[in-house]
């Protein structure tokens, strides 16, 4: 068979030559039995494949609401699971060698196998090895399908609708079903099912990205993803969770200018562009103020009739969002200073991971930042190559929403790596099959590890 791979010395031994082959192996075997399914069936089995993670990330995180609990590493086996029926249904023939980018490939497989041989030495906390492993067979094979089908938005839009169409059920049922009262308050904050306020503002996060991208794209009866806009804004608003409004801001932003650059400009669609921005611009409206209120009402006069000659207790979570009176310490919910006992404590071989950090003799669970916890786990080098790859990625993101014709999949990867890199500044988000906005970064960063040539190639090689 023929692939678009040159042959010369080097560019087999960057580009992963020994792991691609072994791609090819395995999946032309399998692509033997699927190429039997009809795309269409395969392509709705990677949908409900997509949507059944979304909707195990949704029940596990529920397990003080739902009695349901499962490990990491049992959950990064499920999920691995999952992506391998997603790389499964996602061949469309036989696979051939591809470029992959030198510098991406390197921060991507060093960063992976520097953290795999310190976890030889000491525990570095239960999942993370399975997640090291994932990262670097399972994601780079579905990124190897993908480079040879070179379609990424099939499966951008696949997995945007998934998810959408998950937070739509999801947020529906919480309306009705799960209303702001004792069982669903932590000091004043909304969590809905899950076990943390920022647990659900992450959520929402999501569900704010793959809308954006849904109507960009004027998805089959986009219009239903404006509720579900208004619903994240809501619910990220009632559960307090301000790296979650930051991370919508930045992803409205984007949306606004990558929209605006090649949308407007458009003359046939021009007129539609603008109505969708003006029925979008009434929904942030409507979620900043009505559904807020609708959700706190009945919680409020509740507690009115109960205090008749007292002022309700419950504060509004929207309090949490004013930076008056507080120094940058406070603002950031004491993360300051989890990031100073942190830093303080890093090495070049790690930390058991199953055990917590004393500063000052207080117990410090999480870094709040992912990169402090990987370097924390797993020693400086891993951490500052996870963290280069962050900045690689960013830069790349820019260069996508700045530069460059429209391309389809390209705001998939803009809001992707966006929302990653917010939450992994402000929260701890290291697992992909835990942490829903790590999955989405693992998959908008797929088109940057092809390398695009800019001339074409000549010389093939068999393989």
């Amino acid at each position: 068979m023929r692939g678009a791979f040159p042959v010369n010395k080097i560019a087999w031994k960057n580009d992963m030559i020994l792991l691609q082959k072994l791609y090819i192996v395995v999946l032309n075997s399998i692509y033997k039995i699927t190429n039997k399914i009809p795309n269409k069936i395969r392509h709705g089995i990677i949908y409900l494949t997509a949507a059944a993670l979304m909707s195990i990330y949704l029940i596990l995180d529920a397990y003080a609401y739902l009695g349901i609990s499962m490990t990491r590493t049992n959950k990064t086996i499920l999920g691995c699971f999952l992506l391998l029926i997603i790389i499964a249904m996602s061949i469309n023939g036989n696979l051939h060698m591809v470029i992959w980018e030198k510098k991406i490939t390197i921060l991507w497989f060093g960063s992976g196998i520097c953290m795999l041989v310190i976890s030889l030495f000491h525990p570095i906390g239960e999942g993370l090895r399975a997640t090291i492993l994932a990262m670097l067979f399972g994601f780079p094979c579905l990124y190897f399908v993908w480079h040879n089908r070179n379609d990424y938005s099939t499966l951008y839009k696949l997995i945007a609708r998934a998810f959408s169409h998950v937070f739509l059920i999801y947020f529906t049922l919480c309306f009705i079903f799960v209303p702001m009262g004792e069982q669903t308050l932590q000091n004043g904050r909304y969590l809905a099912t899950t076990f943390n306020p920022n647990a659900l503002g992450m959520f929402c996060g999501v569900a704010m990205f793959t809308a954006l991208y849904l109507i960009s794209e004027k998805d089959k009866w986009f219009g239903i993803y404006f509720f579900q806009i208004a619903s994240a804004i809501g619910f990220a608003i009632l559960s307090g969770a301000r790296a979650t409004m930051l991370v919508i801001i930045l992803e409205l932003i984007a949306f606004f200018i990558y929209y605006g650059r090649h949308m407007i400009r458009n003359s046939i669609e021009k007129k539609a562009s603008i109505l969708i921005l003006i029925v979008l611009i009434l929904t942030l409206l409507f979620s900043a103020s009505y559904i807020p209120k609708h959700m706190m009402k009945d919680t409020v006069k509740a507690e009115e009739e109960v205090n008749e000659q007292q002022k309700p207790t419950v504060q509004s979570p929207v309090n949490r969002f004013n930076p008056e009176g507080k120094n940058l310490n406070e603002i950031s919910s004491g993360r300051l200073t989890v990031w100073k006992a942190y830093l303080h404590s890093l090495n070049f071989i790690g930390h058991n991971g199953n055990k917590p950090l004393y500063y000052s003799g207080t117990k410090k669970m999480w870094a709040h930042n992912t990169v402090l916890e990987i370097a924390y786990r797993c020693g400086i080098i891993p951490g500052i190559l996870f963290l280069i790859l962050e900045i690689y990625s960013a830069i790349y993101m820019l260069s996508c929403l700045f530069r460059g014709e429209y391309v389809s999949w390209k705001l998939f990867s803009i809001l992707g790596v966006g929302l990653f890199c917010i939450y992994s500044i402000l929260e701890v988000v290291i697992f992909p099959f835990e942490h829903s906005p790590m999955f989405v970064f693992f998959i908008a960063i797929m088109p940057m590890f092809k390398k695009e040539q800019k001339k074409e190639l000549r010389n093939y090689k068999e393989i």
